[in-house]
């Protein structure tokens, strides 16, 4: 059976939904101030019931409604979208965040039902608006206004490009170099960028003498174009001129609206208190608490809650309730489907993805419920719930998964990482840099200077002693911005000096200690007998398909690797790594039950106690429903309980026990051990370490660790470790909300209150010991009924398990401490984290603490308290700025972590490592261990890898030096910062693909390519070429082209065919080449050469 189409079965339910006499009775509502109550719609019957309302009335009215929050309304929105067309349905978010800050994206959301007021307002549209309090009192620029300054562009209207943008200007927006943000435009040539409050992705408006050509829409990130459009709408920053000319929703729209709210009288509380707390300057836009009544009284109204806030006009009872939670028991849903086929009554089950309904099925396939007992639904809906009145379940399967479920609006602006991978890479004259062959310095920016009378730019760095060096912008893979630990400046090089050679000497001499070591263990490893596990079992998928949140592709790829490992007969050793809360322990899980089923005993290996009652919490939760026996091993199970567990060890009736150290002990027997998990190896001593050898033998282990290691590094240990990196957060986790504030009394107050009061606990990060009694004592005297204790770094190890021990058991409601609580500390009910003087932390630091919540399926909060702005740096302030606008872990967000790349690499290839990478920046760092793993892979090891040779042509560098000018003209490309960006991105380039790539974005972005502009993109493929045939220099100076081979190349080369080969086309062609040798290197002339063409025919020409 294949899933319904959403299409037809919703339209059945919403007809069916019309049907009822409560429906009828809501639509021949009409007196003004007089309210019906309703009752008895939970879920997504709430949706079906506006809809159908909607519908009933023939669309004769526009029905407003009011949901209790912004999360309801968007949950209302994102589901009745599926039943309405985008002219009939609104959403009307507010602009300020907790009452302070101003968001443009809904701006950009109001602005669709600011721009069709009039029509609202006249009653020829009929519409749904979804809103809430807050939202429904802001104040939108009215419609004479508005018109007077929107205005339209199409292709082929006549337009002067330098008109607009004065206009743009007169408008309010903002003149840039490159436009990123609502509010913006730039100019280049004959193209402007603007980005119209209308959207949510910029405009490219190119134009052809004084007529638009094109208008194409791009993304801000990469700058390209996405897709053609004809017409757009151009909506200004300013929208109107203050208060005078604004209106609201509630004073333009027609009598015969109906006003729909839950608990409308608590919510007016609410916006009493929203109102209180604006700033003077704020409340003109909008209306004060009391006249909002008023406006309500205009309005016949639906209200559902106890109080009323119009006249009781009759009571309305759905008879709905809401999806039983099912709490990821089949069986349990499998049997409601049964007994309630048995009388008469349907259900549906909704699923927005073909591969979840597909799982489904499968599931109930195995329970054995008849395919025709359910029908399967492709349709994302807010709630499930069951209807007495229609006879019908509608369940949703994120809430059988216990799942969290994202809502989708329209007009969303795409999450821009504020630390984008561009912003990172990208140089500004100050910052350090590292030269491969001179060492660090200073980066200077750009020069222009001229060569043989062409002009020529270079990229010039400072070093030691004021010395200076240019390099050419053909070289740029020689440079790269240096990343050392953060807010460590690192101590600038002196050119000519030995210093530099033997540093990066000495660095590699270790790692390939290392990386000897580890190759060694690796074919070691491998030439060893282990268990081959069968294939999963029905069991093992239905496991997989409860996890409560939907698996990242990179989940389920090291799933994959390990289950791939563990079926092959030799002993796996794979090393799974990302950050908390990333799904690294459900992978273990999901190892250990596979052992389990094969009938092998599992051990998991933790380093703390609290961390072992953890594990064994989450392991045994998620095996309940499982033939599988958990056990924990650690000092806190009395000497009787340990002894149980040590003979159903050797007995063989215990299936996985997890533990400290307490597993390595002498004396302690498994009847079959198939299967060992470590949990952050790093932190256990040289003692523990060795007795874990002894313990690995030839059985399958697999490691984890939540120290994040650069995905790059993957990369370069291929062949050296199995590793697997989960760098995606699951997609579907609650975001955190986060904000910045000061330290204010009231604000942290109402935190802690808020989350004690849901029955939540509360983490509290003050970093300073010396200060922790003075917080303490802070907070008691705020919150004098609410259970606080302290925990800090310098506590006895005893005392400080005790008091986490306790707090992870709800003996307490708040954790003051300092940021011990970043240490992987998994707590599902702590879901808000104050940190105090957040400007202190780095950005990883801050990224690491917030990890602490948002761990379960339950919205979480995390405030970062600051000193007023103005005593921020810069540098705090874009930090504070990227924490908060990613309350969704986001992959982005990882690229800033630097520091956190360098601790990666020092746990995983030793803490002296971490030295070197410091002294030597982390990209010159990776270019010595590719160097020397590459080096090793070709002499010591060359049996183990005969494929090696395909790295050769990646590692390869090529320079090259030439007197043409090739370059990216400032007429052209006028930011410096840009050109620099676009040089460096040109210059790592490894494809054709990626080639053409570049070249098609330079046009789009700013037009067609000037003739330097044409010989720089012909740069890459000489370049390549070259690589390939072991050139290391290529010069390109008054006509002659010079390739000087690689010195490593050596006799192998010099006997090869393809030195031959070259030799007899020098021979054959002797007007075009000459060889010669020159200090011990060999070099080869082409002659007569016009261009970069004719180099590249040379080249092609020698390489036969």
């Amino acid at each position: 059976m294949m899933a319904v189409r959403e299409e037809g079965v919703l339209s059945s339910l919403l007809k069916d939904f019309a049907k009822l006499p409560e429906i009828k009775r809501l639509s021949e509502h009409r007196t003004p101030g007089r309210a019906l109550q309703v009752k008895g719609l939970k879920g997504s019957a709430y949706s079906l019931a506006v809809a159908s309302l909607q519908i009933s009335r023939r669309n004769a009215g526009t029905t407003v409604v009011l949901m209790p929050s912004q999360e309801d309304a968007s949950y209302l929105f994102s589901d009745l979208q599926l039943f309405f067309p985008e002219h009939q349905l609104y959403y009307l978010p507010c602009t300020l965040r907790d009452s302070r800050q101003a968001l443009l994206e809904p701006v950009i959301q109001r602005n669709e039902l600011v721009a069709c007021q009039s029509d609202i307002a006249s009653g020829t549209s009929a519409t749904i608006v979804v809103t809430y309090l807050q939202a429904v009192a802001e104040r939108f620029t009215n419609a004479s206004v508005f018109e007077e300054h929107a205005f339209s562009l199409r292709t082929g209207a006549a337009m002067n490009p330098r008109v607009l943008c004065e206009r743009l200007v007169e408008e309010g927006f903002e003149q840039v170099d490159f436009v990123y943000e609502p509010g913006q435009f730039a100019r280049r040539g004959s193209i402007v960028d603007l980005f119209s409050l209308s959207d949510t992705l910029p405009y490219r408006i190119d134009f052809l003498g004084n007529t638009i050509d094109s208008i194409r829409q791009f993304e801000v990130d990469s700058q390209q174009s996405v897709r053609k459009v004809e017409t757009i709408s151009v909506i200004p920053p300013t929208g109107g001129e203050g208060a005078l000319h604004e209106t609201s929703l509630l004073e333009i729209l027609p009598a015969e609206t109906l006003v729909w709210g839950e608990e409308i009288p608590e919510q007016l509380v609410g916006y009493e208190n929203f109102y209180q707390k604006l700033e003077l300057r704020q409340r003109p836009h909008f209306i004060a608490p009391l006249e909002l009544k008023v406006f309500f009284q205009r309005y016949p109204l639906v209200e559902g809650g106890l109080q009323l806030l119009g006249s009781f006009g009759g009571l309305l009872d759905f008879h709905t309730v809401a999806q039983p939670p099912f709490q990821k028991n089949f069986s349990a849903v499998a049997q409601r489907i049964e007994t309630d086929w048995g009388r008469g009554i349907k259900t549906y089950i909704s699923a927005e993805q073909p591969s979840q309904l597909a799982r489904l099925q499968a599931i109930f396939d195995e329970l054995g419920v008849p395919r025709e007992h359910y029908t399967l639904v492709q349709a994302s809906l807010w709630g499930g719930f069951s209807s007495q009145l229609l006879e019908l379940n509608l369940f949703t399967d994120h809430q059988i998964f216990d799942r969290y479920h994202k809502y989708t609006l329209r007009k969303q602006l795409p999450k821009r990482d504020a630390f984008s991978v561009k912003e990172m890479q990208a140089l500004k004259p100050g910052d350090y840099v590292v030269h491969a062959d001179h060492g660090v310095g200073v980066f200077e920016g750009l020069i222009r200077t001229e060569e043989n009378g062409v002009a020529q730019e270079y990229v010039r760095l400072s070093y030691q002693d004021k010395d200076t060096i240019l390099v050419s912008i053909h070289n740029l893979h020689r440079l790269s911005k240096y990343r050392g630990k953060e807010g460590e400046a690192p101590v600038i090089s002196k050119l000519g000096s030995a210093a530099w050679s033997r540093m990066k000497a000495k660095a590699k001499g270790k790692v390939k200690d290392i990386a000897r070591d580890l190759i060694h263990l690796y074919a070691r490893r491998r030439e060893e007998k282990g268990f081959a596990y069968g294939a999963d079992t029905y069991l093992q998928e239905t496991l997989e398909a409860s996890f409560i949140y939907q698996d990242t592709p990179d989940q389920l790829e090291a799933t994959r690797a390990v289950k791939a490992d563990m079926e092959r007969p030799i002993p796996m050793d794979r090393l799974v790594c990302g950050d908390v809360g990333f799904g690294k322990t459900e992978i273990a899980i999901r190892a250990a039950f596979k052992a389990v089923s094969d009938s092998k005993q599992v051990a998991v290996l933790v380093p703390t106690t609290v961390l072992a009652l953890q594990h064994y919490k989450t392991f045994s939760s998620r095996l309940a429903e499982f033939p599988c026996k958990v056990e924990l091993l650690s000092r806190m199970r009395t000497a009787k309980e340990q002894a149980q567990v040590l003979d159903g060890l050797s007995n063989g009736t215990v299936d996985i026990v997890i533990g400290t150290h307490a597993i390595l002990r002498k004396g302690l027997n498994f009847k079959d051990l198939g299967l060992l998990i470590v949990d952050e190896e790093q932190k256990f001593g040289v003692a523990a370490k060795e007795k874990l050898k002894a313990l690995r033998g030839n059985v399958d282990t697999l490691t984890l660790t939540a120290t994040p290691i650069p995905r790059t590094l993957q990369f370069s240990l291929m062949g050296a470790r199995d590793l697997s990196i989960i760098s995606t957060p699951p997609p579907n986790r609650f975001p955190i909300q986060t904000t910045v504030t000061t330290f204010d009394p009231v604000t942290i107050a109402e935190a802690i209150r808020h989350e004690v009061t849901r029955g939540g606990q509360v983490f509290f990060v003050h970093n300073q010991i010396s200060s922790l009694a003075n917080i303490y004592n802070t907070l008691h005297e705020l919150l004098p009924d609410i259970r606080i204790v302290t925990a800090h770094g310098k506590m006895k190890p005893a005392d400080l398990e005790a008091i986490m021990l306790d707090f992870m058991a709800g003996d307490y409601d708040v954790l003051l401490s300092t940021s011990i609580v970043e240490a992987g500390l998994d707590i599902p009910n702590a879901n808000t984290i104050i940190i105090n003087n957040g400007h202190r932390f780095g950005l990883s630091d801050l990224h690491q603490l917030r990890g602490r919540v948002g761990r379960a399926n339950k919205k979480a909060y995390c405030y970062i308290l600051v000193p007023d702005s103005e005593a921020l740096t810069p540098e705090a302030r874009r930090r504070l700025r990227a924490i908060e606008e990613f309350a969704d872990l986001g992959s982005g967000i990882n690229i800033a972590m630097q520091d956190l790349d360098i601790r990666g690499a020092g746990n995983l290839l030793g803490a002296e490592q971490s030295g070197f990478i410091v002294d030597l920046g982390f990209e010159t760092y990776h270019r010595i261990l590719d160097e020397a793993l590459y080096e090793l892979k070709t002499t010591e090891f060359r049996e183990l890898f005969q494929d090696a040779k395909e790295d050769l042509a990646k590692t390869c560098e090529c320079i090259v030096e030439t007197d043409l000018d090739i370059s990216l003209p400032e007429a052209y490309v006028a930011s410096p910062e840009e050109r620099i960006r676009l040089y460096r991105e040109i210059d790592t380039l490894r494809t054709t693909e990626e080639l053409e790539k570049f070249s098609a974005t330079l046009q789009d972005r700013f037009g067609p390519l000037p003739k330097q502009a044409k010989a720089l993109v012909q740069i890459p493929p000489l370049k390549w070429k070259a690589a390939s045939m072991g050139v290391e220099k290529i010069q390109l100076r008054r006509g002659t082209l010079t390739i000087s081979f690689s010195e490593s190349l050596g006799a192998e080369f010099i006997s090869s065919a393809q030195f031959s080969r070259m030799l007899d086309t020098i021979q054959q062609n002797p007007k075009r080449f000459r060889i010669r040798q020159q200090n011990e290197a060999l070099r080869i002339d082409g002659l007569h050469v016009g261009g970069v063409d004719d180099a590249m025919q040379l080249l092609s020409l020698l390489a036969g």
